[in-house]
């Protein structure tokens, strides 16, 4: 196991890559939790009713 790095501005200088695939991870779980409930909407109207007389379908 290796030393614990005592500068945090050294570790983080180290550690840029992965710092910034997190960024971009929680970046992109943000856009799309505000993108899909949105468009889960238009599923909805195509949907088709059936009629008030319809049969019920027997197994």
């Amino acid at each position: 196991m290796s030393h614990n790095e005592q500068d945090p501005t050294r570790s983080a200088r180290k550690h840029r890559p992965a710092l910034m695939a997190i960024a971009l991870a929680v970046a992109a779980a943000i856009i799309l939790y505000f993108v899909f409930p949105f468009a889960a909407d238009d599923q909805d109207q195509n949907m088709t009713v059936p009629p008030d007389d319809a049969q019920p379908v027997q197994q």
